[in-house]
């Protein structure tokens, strides 16, 4: 099938959404269309894992019926959050309603939470000096921390007088400035008291979650739950208070590196150097998190039932818990991300959901607290307990729609053994041209294993990945053809066909039998290498003879789009790409834009931020572009006194016993790969003339495919049109002149603003 498209750049997930870094990446209208290939909107959808709230959410507003499960109750309360689509207006309200609560202190939660960010302004000259030698203007955005150290080196900030920004070296009168902290002992006590009594086995799991938090934020942290749990509050107020404090619970814990980096965090690891955020900074930005600009949709508790016109049936807990069993008619769909191993993500939303809710909070996530230690294996059995329970919930014909987010080898063979062992068989699948997305649908139906032969699965394997790499064109990194090979292995019986002595083994083992086949120098070779075979790129040691390029072909794609419309959507484009390019070969996001910025200029002005051909790429202006430049090079031959040979594709300069010394190739387009194969025996210099629009284009190419790059080292080089014309009208023009001037222009890759940005 062809890998299925959001609304814009596939490779590229929202980031503004509630706790997004622990939640499978979301791509915004995905989900929808994926299931609306399988399933008509009024239909029933089953989510057995609720571990994607963001797709929930979006299904539903397509207007299906989603029955979701959801054991971790973070998850289940951005699902209740969200579907009530609060404004920012709200959300805004809401803080401020909760800033202006007072302490027992008689201070005002903002005034508590704000002084401890607030330092003396560093410049000597600043206005709040001289208004009050004590004041302190400078408000701190971030402290930083370097591990082990006992207190924050540097903040960074802005004066709020003169708006000086800078980052302060830290010493002690500072920290001395700053308002005082109850007892870390009490703070940490409070905090642990509201999940579990000290004999409890769950206290000492969570006093290493607490860890992770300074003491500062942690008390912070204390106080806004106190102000939440006693003021006169209305239950729609509390519920959008404690969807701040969760951000600001996320955002004020230690998994934070600075410099701000990738920051998704799989393992409570505390980086080398850390940030910790102003705290009262953090909840306003939750207040844009949390906002919707959406209707609310129609949320409903299990067993209740749903309109025809959509929505969301929430069971919080397990899916073996659900009572009464739903009808299995009822179901016609199933859609799941399929969660990943985040020890961070459990500890957090324990404590958490402990803080919020208390020790009833935490019930439904206690096990798995309990357990800590979690590998591939004990994943994949895990994963493979809820999907076998699938076949009694749901119609036998229902198409099981897996997604794999963040696609790792351990998590796709995880993935794929569960459903394997599940009962189910693939269908078809497709991955995202970043191969950070793996679409999977399935039906119930056991594989159908054969007897178990190392030598056979590698010899499959080979096979599979021979096929796979003639009709990708170029060469492959490691994960694509990992797992082309492993879907492969799946449909023909042949993956986690184990021998009997050895019963339950480890999910790498298939990993590491694997390793041979890309070890092996008869099949594969390898650009730029490195120690492990996940690293540098795989290509055929005997290749085809001739073979097309992705690159060709997906420029080949774009430019017949373009003769049938001069304005194309990025999703039009998507889809006429990913349909030509099913499975595994999804081109790369970076491919498909480069090759549109050669042809075409982006209307950020349209809703749909359509490409619109330029001008000059009009397929009769570029036609008669070709004619011209051929004629051109004819005229510098007889200028010359050349001899010519001309063929309806080249031009040949032929010396005096008929070789040639030059080869001209006019082309509009940069799809140069068959040409250089069907010529590679030519004489003499290869000329491919192209457009100047072109030359970023046929040198991005050969960035990318360094075995296109080889080709090109029998004497091939690229002439620009404008280079070629400015040749012919020098009068002075001789054939050393000709010789030293015709290859003086060589492209060079540039990448475009857009791209940097």
């Amino acid at each position: 099938m062809p890998f299925v498209v959001g609304h814009e750049q596939p490779d590229t997930p929202r980031t503004d959404l509630p706790l997004e870094r622990f939640l499978p990446p979301w791509h915004d209208g995905m989900a929808s269309r994926w299931l609306n290939n399988y399933a008509a909107p009024g239909s029933w959808v089953l989510d057995p894992f609720g571990q994607s709230p963001f797709s929930v959410l979006e299904i539903a507003r397509a207007g299906y019926r989603v029955l979701v499960t959801a054991n971790n109750p973070v998850s289940a309360f951005i699902i209740k959050v969200l579907a009530t689509a609060p404004t920012l207006d709200e959300m805004q309200a809401t803080l401020t309603l909760l800033g202006k609560s007072k302490s027992l202190s008689g201070q005002s939660l903002i005034e508590h939470i704000q002084s401890q960010y607030l330092l003396p302004c560093p410049v000597p000259d600043c206005a709040s000096h001289a208004d009050n030698s004590k004041s302190k203007s400078f408000e701190v955005e971030r402290y930083i921390w370097h591990e082990n150290r006992k207190q924050p080196s540097q903040a960074t900030g802005k004066c709020k007088v003169c708006g000086h920004t800078t980052e302060l070296e830290l010493t002690d009168e500072h920290h001395k400035s700053l308002p005082p902290l109850p007892p870390v002992a009490m703070s940490r006590a409070l905090a642990l008291e509201k999940i579990a009594p000290p004999t409890d086995p769950l206290r000492a799991v969570m006093e290493d979650v607490v860890s992770y938090y300074t003491d500062r934020t942690l008390n912070l942290l204390l106080s806004i739950l106190t102000q939440i749990s006693s003021q006169e509050f209305s239950s729609r107020q509390k519920m959008l208070m404690q969807a701040l404090f969760l951000s600001a619970a996320d955002r004020g814990n230690q998994l934070w590196a600075y410099p701000m980096g990738r920051n998704r965090p799989r393992q409570l690891l505390c980086p080398p150097v850390y940030q910790e955020f102003n705290l009262w900074h953090s909840l306003e930005n939750a207040c844009h998190l949390w906002a919707s600009q959406e209707k609310a949709i129609t949320l409903r508790y299990y067993p209740e039932k749903l309109p025809q016109s959509g929505g969301i049936c929430l069971f919080e807990g397990r899916l073996r818990e659900l009572d009464p069993k739903p009808d299995p008619r009822q179901i016609e769909t199933i859609y799941a991300n399929l969660p990943r191993r985040n020890q961070a993500w459990w500890n957090l939303s324990g404590l958490w959901s402990g803080w919020l809710w208390g020790k009833e909070g935490v019930k439904t996530l206690r096990n798995s607290l309990l357990k800590q230690r979690y590998d591939w294996t004990w994943h994949a059995t895990a994963l493979e307990k809820v999907l076998a329970r699938l076949k009694y919930l749901v119609r036998p014909a229902a198409p099981i729609l897996l997604q794999v987010s963040e696609l790792d080898p351990l998590f796709l063979l995880a993935s794929v053994k569960a459903a394997q062992s599940a009962g189910f068989s693939l269908r078809t699948a497709a991955c995202s041209g970043g191969v950070n997305i793996l679409q999977t649908v399935w039906k119930f139906s056991p594989s159908q294993l054969t007897q178990y032969s190392i030598n056979k699965v590698r010899d499959a394997a080979r096979e599979i990945a021979t096929d796979f790499l003639s009709n990708w064109g170029e060469p492959s990194g490691y994960m694509r053809l990992f797992t082309q090979m492993i879907l492969g292995l799946q449909t023909r019986g042949l993956l986690f066909n184990q021998d009997a002595t050895q019963a339950n083994p480890p999910i790498n083992k298939t990993q590491e039998d694997l390793d041979p086949v890309f070890t092996d120098p008869s099949l594969f070779h390898r650009f730029s290498p490195g120690v492990s075979t996940d690293t540098g790129t795989y290509w055929l040691a005997s290749p085809p003879e001739y073979f097309s390029t992705l690159a060709d072909n997906v420029e080949g794609i774009i430019r017949q789009e373009f003769l049938h419309s001069s304005k194309l959507s990025a999703l039009d484009i998507a889809k006429a790409i990913n349909h030509k390019h099913p499975g595994m070969m999804t081109p790369d996001h970076e491919l498909v834009q480069t090759i549109l910025r050669s042809y075409a200029t982006r209307n950020e002005q349209d809703d749909q931020a359509c490409w619109v051909l330029n001008e000059n790429e009009q397929f009769t202006t570029r036609a008669q572009d070709i004619k011209s430049l051929r004629e051109i090079i004819e005229k510098i031959a007889r200028k010359l006194a050349i001899k010519r040979q001309i063929s309806d594709e080249a031009i040949y300069f032929l010396d005096e016993h008929d070789h040639e010394i030059y080869t001209f190739f006019v082309s509009a387009s940069a799809m140069i790969s068959e040409t250089i194969q069907r010529h590679r025996g030519l004489s003499g210099k290869k000329l491919i003339v192209l457009p100047g629009g072109r030359a970023n284009l046929v040198s991005y190419k050969l960035r990318r495919d360094p075995n296109l790059q080889a080709m090109m080292q029998d004497d091939w080089h690229f002439v620009k049109f404008r280079l070629l014309r400015n040749i012919y009208e020098n009068p002075l023009l001789t054939r050393e002149l000709f010789a030293y001037q015709i290859l003086g222009d060589p492209p060079e890759y540039r990448v475009s603003q857009l791209a940097l940005f």
